[in-house]
């Protein structure tokens, strides 16, 4: 992909993330507040990004998209997903489960190697931790988060 599509590609992605968040915002104070931060700190940004075509920039508000999907609630996720599939073919739950994997290989290695994989720990663990059915996965999230930061001190 060349950076131009891959401008296009993002921007498109962005889009159908931020219409969709701003779907759900109703017409009280709150939402009305919460809509007019997402317009200053949000879209106006990425679309500054995209009209100077800064790629890196893009990038790293594509990175973060990612991350405001992984933290969605499963309700909101798979609507999310739909759209996704819908506007732009992309399966999301794909790259989810690439994500899960390597968190995976991370639990069996029995140890974090770089901050790279202590953000993934780390969000995997606040992620499950209030589900019960996952307290023994949580636990030990949290002491290979432990171990990384002894380790890194």
């Amino acid at each position: 992909m060349n950076n131009m599509d891959e401008l296009d590609y993002l921007m498109a992605r962005f889009y159908v993330y931020y219409d969709f968040i701003t779907s759900y915002l109703s017409d009280n104070d709150f939402d009305r507040a919460v809509f007019k931060m997402n317009e200053e700190h949000l879209r106006k940004p990425t679309e500054e990004a995209y009209a100077n075509k800064n790629i890196k920039l893009l990038r790293a508000m594509d990175k973060e998209l990612k991350n405001e999907i992984v933290e969605m609630p499963k309700i909101h996720k798979e609507e999310l997903a739909l759209l996704f599939k819908e506007k732009l073919g992309e399966d999301i739950y794909q790259t989810d489960a690439k994500r899960l994997k390597k968190i995976e290989k991370i639990k069996q290695r029995g140890e974090i190697k770089t901050k790279a994989e202590y953000g993934l720990i780390q969000q995997r663990e606040e992620e499950i931790y209030a589900d019960e059915n996952m307290a023994s996965e949580a636990e030990l999230l949290r002491n290979l988060l432990v171990d990384f930061i002894k380790k890194t001190d």
